[in-house]
């Protein structure tokens, strides 16, 4: 099968260590769950668009970033049994030398470099399944949606599957496997 997975939020905790990141340097007290929209500037509308987004390109942040509990297992556990991952991430160009080096590398050393993908439309990408936390990168995806849950998604209803974990994810896969999904790209 193929996989397309996205990288922030999904595999990472980006916008946690993001939040912490800002309410340090800014004394502000957001916290996740004060996220409930997309918009970022919204919830720390006292820090200025510029400092908002510093982070994103400073190899320390990156250095910094954590993972969602059992991701890199899992991912290795899929391309171990057969299945063609992707990263899929979208971002913007002067952050990725320090997110792609610090952070998805660092910790994913064995997807091979030319299964990351760097777009801003997803759906454009040609996978059996994408798993994205943000609903407007599954809108016009055609293959199976799979939104990861998030305080910010919690009203989406363009998925055609929610998970609450990776291990959620590992098991739909396997259900997906068994009915088919996938068969004619599997190695």
């Amino acid at each position: 099968m193929i996989i397309g997975l996205d990288f922030d939020g999904t595999i990472n905790n980006m916008l946690e260590t993001w939040i912490d990141w800002l309410n340090q340097r800014h004394g502000t007290t957001v916290k996740i769950e004060d996220v409930v929209e997309w918009e970022l500037t919204k919830v720390f509308p006292t820090v200025s668009k510029k400092d908002l987004f510093a982070p994103l390109s400073d190899p320390d942040y990156w250095s910094a970033v954590t993972f969602k509990p059992n991701a890199v297992k899992v991912i290795k556990k899929l391309i171990d049994e057969g299945h063609e991952i992707y990263i899929v991430t979208s971002s913007h160009y002067r952050t990725l030398p320090p997110k792609i080096d610090k952070c998805l590398l660092a910790y994913l050393p064995f997807i091979k470099k030319e299964n990351i993908i760097i777009t801003y439309n997803k759906a454009l990408i040609n996978c059996d399944v994408l798993l994205d936390d943000a609903e407007h990168n599954l809108i016009n995806f055609k293959g199976i949606k799979v939104l990861f849950d998030a305080p910010y998604n919690k009203k989406s209803t363009v998925a055609d599957f929610r998970i609450a974990s990776w291990e959620d994810f590992y098991e739909l896969i396997t259900e997906l496997k068994i009915v088919g999904i996938g068969e004619s790209n599997d190695k």
